[in-house]
């Protein structure tokens, strides 16, 4: 099986997204023979594999020209995409994205027996109404459709009103390096690792920072506009000394960090569109690192947290909710809350990345 997996935007970023992409297309390299075209920038290939803690080869990655002098277009990129679609070695290739305006790209240009496969992660009409027709054409004429969780399969065969019947669910995945780790859990702090966008829920947190006492130690950049913003915040609700920031770690050093972690993670997150779509990979890498998950009870999330089982779950965007669940978790000895913890580090063991990319391949064999 020949695989062309095609993400058209420059690595290292940093985001949830690449981490998800990388990690994949690594499994895939190792099973089949699979190439990740990107676009043609400077890329230290040892960096990227020191932060992500991957073994990437460089002949496992195909550049493609994005930038012609000093013109930078997509069409660009589409233009030298075209060149390898239209290469007769790859006449029975897959080309897999998860990139909208790609998926449509491939569609149009791609040879009889070439197949063309898209992972969704969400609904983009939600935030672009224009995409609609080109978004409901990708779901009903791709090869296959992956999804990462079931709930945004289930909400896009409504919005769209399409079966989607070539199609699975694939989760998120995780790595899972270190065994469990028996815990002795402590309520006096709580780490934060992520995003300092507030509207992503942070401001959640600093709700419940200011209701119950307790200090932050949050894990982002320590700069940018988000952490300005943070900052100004903090001093308008006169929180400064509960918040400590303790600088944004590498990928790899993320890890190492959450199996020592003994404080309860929290997922902060409010109501909105997407909240029928989203799976935060940080659910996965907390729990496959031996922690106990507070998470919004959003269905995506609650297809992996069972509540009171490998985690707990709170109403969504409800700061009472939450810290009425975090109390009631406080009073659960600490052999219950490493009990939970346990099946969480258990029921991730079947979600780690070559887990997910075994999936994967074996539903592209059937349509190869």
């Amino acid at each position: 099986m020949k695989l062309f997996y095609i993400y058209p935007e420059p690595i290292p970023q940093g985001n949830a997204r690449e981490i998800a992409i990388l990690n994949t297309f690594f499994e895939f390299s190792n099973m089949c023979d699979a190439k990740l075209v990107l676009p043609q920038s400077p890329l230290n290939l040892n960096e990227v594999n020191e932060k992500f803690a991957l073994k990437l080869k460089a002949s496992d990655i195909l550049f493609v020209r994005k930038k012609i002098l000093f013109l930078k277009s997509n069409k660009i990129f589409n233009f030298f995409l075209k060149k390898i679609i239209n290469n007769y070695l790859n006449k029975d290739a897959i080309f897999y994205t998860r990139h909208l305006k790609i998926a449509k790209f491939l569609l149009e240009n791609k040879m009889p027996d070439q197949k063309v496969v898209f992972e969704a992660h969400e609904c983009f009409t939600l935030g672009n109404k224009a995409l609609y027709d080109m978004e409901k054409e990708i779901l009903q004429n791709a090869d296959f459709i992956f999804s990462h969780n079931s709930s945004t399969l289930s909400e896009l065969r409504k919005f769209f009103g399409l079966q989607i019947a070539n199609s699975a669910v694939v989760y998120n995945g995780c790595k899972q390096d270190y065994d469990f780790k028996k815990k002795d859990f402590d309520f006096s702090s709580i780490n934060y690792y992520g995003s300092f966008l507030l509207w992503k829920g942070l401001d959640l947190m600093l709700d419940f920072a200011l209701k119950t006492n307790i200090k932050l130690e949050l894990y982002g950049k320590n700069s940018g506009n988000s952490f300005m913003t943070l900052k100004n915040t903090l001093k308008e609700r006169e929180i400064e000394n509960l918040v400590c920031f303790k600088g944004l770690l590498p990928q790899n050093e993320v890890v190492k960090s959450l199996i020592e972690n003994n404080t309860i993670l929290i997922i902060p997150s409010v109501k909105s569109d997407y909240s029928l779509y989203s799976t935060p990979l940080k659910l996965f890498e907390y729990m496959a690192n031996s922690n106990v998950v507070l998470a919004p009870n959003f269905p995506p999330v609650a297809e992996i947290v069972k509540d009171g089982e490998n985690g707990f779950l709170y109403e969504a965007g409800d700061e009472k909710s939450l810290e009425e669940k975090f109390n009631y978790i406080k009073t659960l000895g600490n052999e219950e809350l490493n009990k939970i913890s346990k099946n969480a580090y258990e029921s991730m063991s079947k979600n780690t990345w070559q887990n997910r990319a075994i999936k994967i391949i074996k539903e592209l064999e059937k349509i190869n």
